[in-house]
């Protein structure tokens, strides 16, 4: 630490505190072997899931899934309405009839 605050060279540090430069050698040599060993066990960042919760994560998610895949084409409709010039509380036949037609399609995985 005191070298890293600039107070001098790595041996008169040592020799100030009585350090032999063996020692320094055998200090940084386990620290080194303790990091590798420290890295080299972690081999995943991704936290580990048991089956059962991956499970119960992937049912959850195919219900949500669904929501998007219709919000998407309810947010199409709309758009095309909007550019059509059919603003306002009527809708257009078509367009209920195109709606009706792509939501009866999705089902909870989104595949048909």
């Amino acid at each position: 630490m005191a070298k890293a605050k600039g107070n001098g060279s790595i041996s008169e540090i040592m020799r100030c505190w009585g350090i032999h430069s063996n020692d320094l050698t055998h200090i940084r040599k386990s620290v080194e072997e303790a990091a590798i060993s420290n890295l080299k066990a972690k081999k995943s960042r991704k936290p580990k899931v048991g089956y059962e919760q991956y499970q119960q994560l992937k049912a959850e998610k195919q219900p949500l899934e669904c929501t998007i895949i219709g919000q998407a084409a309810e947010l199409a409709l709309l758009k095309e309405k909007r550019s059509l010039g059919l603003d306002g509380d009527l809708e257009d036949k078509y367009i209920v009839e195109d709606k009706k037609r792509i939501s009866g399609r999705v089902d909870y995985r989104g595949l048909r």
